[in-house]
């Protein structure tokens, strides 16, 4: 059988999810599907083999699963208690002050255990030794717990935490996290501003140094993956190590050992991430191959990484980041290899030879576009938009990569030297350069046209997969084709997905499409005459939340923003500043004192309708209810419980009702709960 261990994982990880999820699998439940394809053969021997695997892999899920629901059994028997920790800071969450993870133990009891702890005091930076009480609120399965089998506890700290002595021996762990912290928060303050943001993200994974305006526009440029170390880092790290090594002509073995020695410092510079994992169990297995002279696979170590990190914390699988790294990986792999020889020979026979600036934009485009292309079912599953120019941004950008994660790792790296400090500051210097120019290609992609496209179910989500899968298998079906039946293949898939987005475009063409927001109760309704948001939120991070919310709608700004009948004017004015919509609705009393504010058209929150936009009515049948009539529909918004709108005399009319905490309802008002906590949903004529 080819690739035991890759098909192995696969089934291990889908088995996983299916377990737990009951069969809501991920995207990785799918690629497991395409890779199957991919390498599984037709003899019966193939057949045998892959059952053996196959039945060997369900079973170490089944007991991977298992070992989850136990630890969780134990932890659940904290639920409600109050115990004494001692530990050290794994991480300070930025956007909660005093809100810390702590990695240690509990009195009594050796086992590890990750602590989520609120209130537990401001100053505690990460490696920091902390002992203190508290109250366990809840055991989760938590796909970032990575070393305590998945498992971790939310706690409410009962007092500041206080300082604690480390127990003796070595704390390898907790003196890198140190480390981390240190050298990232120098490379900050030397210079603080976005470009030195964008150096500590590249090289520590330090996403939280840049303000979130300035993250959203680089997720809608789609580059937000070159501000997570992973697999381009670690592989730009390994070249200029091996060249290095090369040049003080050192030996195979040595040059290895050195290699593995800053993949793994990196990784550890990285915090550990899901993301950077993947990519130095691969890169690391990549090295060893070549150290002992045999040849390396790299799906083979793709699989091996999945294996591991799913048998080490097993809800990992549900987590985006993790989603991500191994569909990017999978279409890098599965795909690039092919599409740049597809296209190298097109240029050959184009044009002649094929130059060494040539061959590097041919290959740097099919890995980008490949690796992005088995992002999309993930992006669109879980975001819920994908970014139109983010091949475009990452070529922009690509050039300026390599040399900001050289300059600002060796910067960072002398830092703590005394008399490295003045050649650190001009290498930072030059990081920060061109990590300006990486944010200003950003901001040019971003003022493109229809930047980001929203995904909704049904058919664009299924076009999303569909495009995907079909591609990646074209590329790796095609060199074993002959021409013409390759040709034939896809032809056939161009024209499936050609009338599927004809018939999706003649389905939408009258759709209404709302958005719920299952944390904020947010909700944002797109039609024909402009987008509507219903929102009723008066913090910062209700703020923050609805940007988002509109960026899966694609919709910025809005053209309407309604406020309930108890809304604060003053959070009124923040969130007409923010989001700059056409007209604003709010209650008339508070009109005299929004007017004349800000260049924005104000209405009245009356109980009679009123078009609010063409074609658009907004009435309020009661306090706590806003209906918005729009292209035939008709949507609730109740600013309470649902137990209130099931106790209001209302039509029994409407397509859809929406609760105090963003959950949709069917029509007749029977309970019909969507999963997610953000979710797209279209009426159409239909229903």
């Amino acid at each position: 059988m080819k690739r035991p261990l890759l098909f192995a994982s696969a089934v291990f990880l889908g088995a996983l999810a299916l377990l737990q999820w009951e069969g809501e699998l991920s995207g990785l439940a799918a690629a497991g599907g395409v890779l199957l394809f991919c390498v599984f053969g037709g003899s019966r021997r193939a057949a045998l083999e892959a059952l053996a695997v196959g039945a060997l892999a369900a079973a170490l899920a089944l007991a991977a699963g298992a070992g989850l629901e136990a630890r969780l059994e134990r932890a659940r028997e904290l639920e409600g208690r109050t115990v004494r920790y001692t530990g050290w800071v794994e991480e300070q969450d930025p956007y909660s002050p005093g809100r810390v993870r702590v990695r240690g133990t509990l009195d009594g009891e050796e086992e590890q255990v990750l602590l989520d702890l609120l209130e537990a005091g401001r100053g505690l930076t990460p490696g920091r030794w902390v002992a203190g009480q508290a109250r366990v609120i809840e055991a989760r399965a938590d796909g970032g717990a990575l070393f305590t089998g998945g498992v971790s506890l939310l706690a409410a700290s009962e007092g500041e935490a206080e300082e604690a002595t480390p127990p003796q021996g070595l704390h390898l762990a907790a003196e890198l996290a140190a480390l981390r912290w240190e050298l990232s928060q120098r490379v900050y303050e030397d210079s603080p501003g976005a470009a030195s943001g964008v150096v500590a993200a590249m090289v520590f994974s330090r996403g939280d140094l840049l303000d979130q305006e300035l993250l959203d526009q680089i997720n809608r440029a789609g580059i937000r993956h070159l501000l997570v170390v992973s697999g381009l880092h670690l592989s730009i790290l390994v070249g200029w190590v091996g060249a290095a090594s090369r040049i003080l002509r050192l030996g195979k073995f040595p040059r290895t050992a050195l290699c593995l020695g800053a993949v793994w410092l990196m990784a550890a510079m990285a915090g550990f991430s899901v993301s950077v994992l993947r990519s130095a169990v691969m890169t690391s297995l990549w090295l060893a191959g070549s150290a002992l002279g045999r040849r390396s696979d790299g799906l083979t170590g793709l699989g091996l990484a999945g294996l591991l990190l799913g048998l080490l914390c097993p809800p990992v699988v549900f987590e985006a980041g993790f989603q991500l790294t191994f569909s990017a990986s999978l279409g890098l792999l599965v795909g690039s290899g092919p599409l740049a020889g597809l296209l190298l020979a097109k240029w050959e026979g184009r044009f002649g030879r094929v130059g060494k600036g040539a061959r590097w934009l041919l290959e740097g485009l099919s890995a980008s576009l490949c690796a992005q292309l088995g992002t999309v079912p993930v992006l669109a599953s879980v975001f819920g938009h994908l970014t139109t120019w983010a091949l475009l941004a990452n070529l922009l950008v690509m050039p300026f990569i390599n040399a900001v994660i050289l300059l600002g790792g060796l910067g960072a790296a002398l830092l703590p030297l005394g008399w490295g400090e003045g050649l650190a500051g001009l290498l930072l210097q030059g990081a920060r350069f061109l990590a300006r120019l990486i944010l200003l290609a950003a901001e040019l992609v971003c003022r493109l046209p229809w930047g980001t496209v929203p995904v909704v179910l049904p058919y664009q989500l299924a076009l999303c997969w569909a495009g995907a899968a079909g591609l990646l298998c074209w590329l790796a079906l095609r060199p074993r084709m002959k021409a013409g039946a390759a040709r034939t293949l896809l032809g056939c898939g161009a024209a499936f997905l050609a009338a599927s987005a004809l018939y999706s475009g003649f389905y939408y063409r009258d759709a209404v499409l709302v958005s719920a927001d299952g944390n904020t109760g947010a909700v944002v309704i797109s039609c024909p005459s402009g987008t509507l948001v219903l929102d009723g939120g008066d913090s910062d991070y209700h703020r923050w939340a609805l940007s988002q919310q509109l960026l899966r709608c694609g919709a910025e700004p809005p053209a309407l923003v309604v406020r309930p009948w108890d809304s604060d004017p003053n959070a009124t004015l923040w969130l007409a500043q923010e989001l700059a919509p056409g007209r604003v609705m709010a209650p008339e009393e508070q009109l005299p004192l929004l007017e004349g504010q800000l260049p924005v058209e104000f209405l009245p929150l009356e109980g009679g309708a009123l078009e609010a936009l063409p074609g658009v009515v907004v009435s309020h049948p009661a306090p706590e209810i806003t209906c918005v009539e729009a292209a035939g529909r008709k949507v609730l918004k109740c600013w309470a419980g649902y137990g209130i709108i099931k106790q209001s005399g209302l039509p029994r009319d409407a397509d859809l009702v929406i609760d105090m905490e963003g959950r949709m309802y069917a029509p007749a008002l029977e309970p019909g709960r969507m999963p997610g906590e953000i979710t797209n949903l279209l009426l159409t004529e239909e229903g």
